[in-house]
């Protein structure tokens, strides 16, 4: 039995190393791109080329020569170029959907004797646009740091598979590439849709709708001079007779206060869902930049009211991670006290 274990584990890894050393052969490690000045080259050079054969011209000759060794020095130049170099990368966690977000790349030269020059690093991944990160020059034996940008132009988690570094040096005919392979997730919410909510509030007294305006809410919270175009009903009457000008109450919100946001996902799988995922996340920003403790009741699941931008970013991944479709029992919150916020297309 223990024998057979062995021999199990001898032919997986044989089978792991022909797998890796048929995939090194088909595709090598620094494989070639032809760029479009670089057809341009190749014909000229086979145009040469034939036109020597056909001529006789030694002239036409050595011409032709020179084209083939331009040819065989970009492609060691760029070689050195990717050789012994390694690269670090840092993505972020959470993006929003159709903006560009930035992603940081590092590239360390070990060689002792050569720079790298004229490198760019992007990464890759399905529905992933990328502007790669650009190293003009990599001293030698020194790490170099530079910032590209990514694009998802939709919601939810894409993995990052790998990441290439190519380089065009030095006549810019040929691309040059190195592929490092990598498994990360990146939590893509929903594109912001700016709208004006209603406060839902649930208590004692029964279920009733107020929309959320400017200057109107249960607490004082500034007093200022009156502004032409201000509600004649916040006038500070008291404190009017007492300046001799007409001074308006500021009121709002509590700072601090607490709601859940319920977006309404019983919709169709499409515009309407992400319009309404949008105008959650909308909401959700605005109350975490006014001090607000903000819950999410998304589906089945319940994020707890709490504030700071670590808050929105758990929020921004549950909206990224929803899945529609998927049959759920709507969740009961505490005891009908806390505001919540139903968010509908």
């Amino acid at each position: 039995m223990k024998g057979l274990e062995i021999r199990g584990d001898f032919d997986n890894n044989l089978k792991s190393r022909l797998r890796e050393f048929w995939e090194w052969l088909v595709t090598p490690p620094r494989p070639i791109r032809i760029a479009r000045s670089g057809w341009i080259y190749l014909s000229i050079t086979i145009g040469v080329g034939f036109g020597a054969l056909a001529s006789g011209n030694n002239l036409l000759f050595i011409i032709f020569g020179g084209l083939l060794s331009m040819i065989v020095v970009s492609g060691v130049l760029s070689d050195f170029v990717l050789r012994s170099i390694h690269i670090k990368w840092e993505l972020p966690e959470v993006v929003v959907a159709g903006k560009a977000s930035h992603f940081s790349a590092g590239v360390t030269n070990r060689k002792w004797y050569f720079p790298s020059i004229d490198l760019h690093v992007e990464v890759q991944g399905e529905r992933v646009r990328c502007e790669p990160a650009y190293f003009p020059v990599v001293e030698k034996r020194r790490t170099r740091w530079s910032q590209g940008e990514l694009i998802i132009p939709s919601r939810g988690i894409v993995e990052i598979k790998r990441v290439r570094a190519f380089s065009r040096f030095p006549f810019h005919f040929f691309e040059k590439m190195l592929y490092v392979k990598t498994s990360a997730m990146v939590y893509v919410a929903p594109r912001p849709v700016p709208w004006e909510w209603k406060t839902v509030f649930t208590g004692a007294e029964g279920v009733h709708e107020r929309p959320v305006k400017k200057d109107e809410g249960d607490d004082l919270l500034n007093i200022r001079p009156f502004v032409p175009g201000d509600n004649p009903r916040l006038i500070h009457w008291k404190l009017t007779a007492r300046v001799g000008e007409e001074m308006m109450k500021v009121m709002g919100e509590p700072p601090g206060a607490t709601c859940y946001i319920r977006p309404f996902v019983e919709v169709p799988e499409g515009l309407q869902l992400e319009q309404v995922l949008g105008k959650t996340l909308y909401m959700a920003r605005k109350l975490i930049d006014e001090d607000w403790k903000v819950g999410l009741i998304l589906g089945g699941e319940v994020l707890h009211p709490a504030s700071g931008k670590g808050q929105l970013f758990q929020i921004m991944k549950m909206l990224a991670a929803f899945r529609p479709g998927e049959r759920f029992q709507p969740p009961v919150i505490g005891d009908g006290t806390v505001s919540v916020v139903e968010v509908r297309p």
